[in-house]
């Protein structure tokens, strides 16, 4: 994709089944993506989210039932890259697990922390098995 002055909204949008190499692959189409129009300085970030927010959806939310689809969109604005990840899960209260952010020794449960350190603004919906982050675009766009 070429980016111009006028680019309004690129959308990238996903309907995968619920395993590990569907991740990757739209991990590696949204850097792709992002690098192409000049955003390479947010890609890693964005990764980040997305590839965190995947795997919780895969992982916990569809409990690695490959029946289930986990839908990703990833649009990219002028100002701001909204990521959006829900899964065919039960759904969480992100509200009972916020305070249970696990320690330094713990070598899981860090998706919480992943997205706060990374998103500006995240939500979740009211069933818990929807995820939004917002990241305000760091880098600039080429010409």
């Amino acid at each position: 994709m070429k980016s111009s002055a006028r680019l309004r909204s690129i959308l990238v949008v996903r309907d995968s089944p619920s395993i590990p190499v569907e991740v990757d692959a739209f991990c590696r189409e949204v850097r792709r993506t992002l690098t192409e129009i000049g955003l390479s300085t947010d890609a890693f970030p964005v990764e980040m989210l997305l590839r965190e927010s995947l795997n919780n959806a895969l992982i916990h939310g569809n409990c690695r039932d490959c029946e289930k689809l986990v839908r990703a969109e990833v649009r990219i604005g002028r100002k701001w890259i909204v990521l959006r990840v829900a899964d065919e899960g039960a759904g969480f209260s992100p509200r009972k697990v916020m305070n249970a952010l696990p320690g330094p020794e713990m070598t899981g449960g860090r998706g919480l922390a992943i997205y706060f350190l990374y998103a500006h603004r995240v939500s979740f919906n009211s069933k818990g098995n929807q995820v939004s982050f917002w990241r305000e675009i760091i880098g600039e766009r080429k010409p």
